[in-house]
């Protein structure tokens, strides 16, 4: 191909790149993705991670099962797309009736934030670009949806299904907890975890990918890329209540 053609099939890359994330209609995309990942973390594995990085984590009151990270539209290959509507806003207001199960299912884990700062942040960067859901097409429906997922899709009790409880003392092989959602919802899971120089890595958070009706489907090897992923090589700790 001559130099010229490979010009031209760039600028249409590059153009068509552009269009994905282009405001048409005075709205920002928000079909230009795939499929949801849908993101879970266990509270003390998470705490692990906050202190390791930002030095101060508020562990959930009474928290004993995966909490909310996120429902994250994505395009295949790619993290995104993100923040699809610069001109919106966070309204407390809207979740004003859901609070009690976003503060027991959703928590803030971050020191030293504001109380709505972490939602604020879920809706502004992930859920404007699930708005062309009707399920998720406002700010409320968006959080009030994801909750009812997290009852659906109870990470928990799949560990459980197998066997598989926080423990301080006892790890397990990260086989026996792929092989646990492959049991129960018939796909491998993305498993993150952090290090802990006592304890070695630690389960942090798990994810499996939706398709736009919210039925499970198999996530794109793209997926399995997170730096974070779990080591197959060594045992994981799913640790029990260290920070209650």
């Amino acid at each position: 191909m001559s130099a010229k053609g490979v010009t031209i099939l760039a600028t249409i890359a590059v153009l068509c790149t552009a269009q994905a994330r282009r405001p048409f209609g005075g709205k920002y995309r928000t079909d230009a993705w795939d499929f949801f990942l849908f993101v879970q973390e266990h509270p003390s594995g998470n705490c692990e991670s906050i202190n390791n990085a930002q030095g101060g984590c508020t562990f959930p009151k009474n928290a004993s099962t995966f909490t909310m990270h996120g429902i994250w539209p994505t395009l295949t290959g790619t993290l995104g797309p993100n923040f699809c509507n610069p001109s919106a806003n966070f309204d407390p207001s809207e979740i004003e009736s859901i609070l009690p199960a976003l503060v027991a299912g959703w928590p803030n884990m971050l020191l030293d934030t504001s109380f709505y700062s972490f939602w604020s942040h879920e809706w502004m960067k992930h859920g404007t670009c699930a708005s062309g859901i009707v399920e998720m097409s406002t700010e409320f429906k968006f959080f009030n949806t994801t909750l009812g997922l997290l009852q659906k899709y109870n990470f928990t009790s799949v560990l459980e299904s197998s066997s598989i409880t926080p423990s301080n003392t006892t790890t397990y092989p990260m086989a026996a907890f792929t092989k646990a959602f492959q049991n129960v919802y018939g796909v491998e899971p993305l498993l993150e975890c952090t290090s802990s120089s006592s304890t070695g890595q630690v389960l942090q958070q798990v994810s499996i990918c939706l398709q736009k009706d919210f039925t499970i489907m198999a996530c794109d090897k793209s997926v399995f890329s997170s730096p974070s992923i779990c080591k197959s090589t060594e045992d994981i700790h799913y640790v029990g209540s260290w920070y209650k």
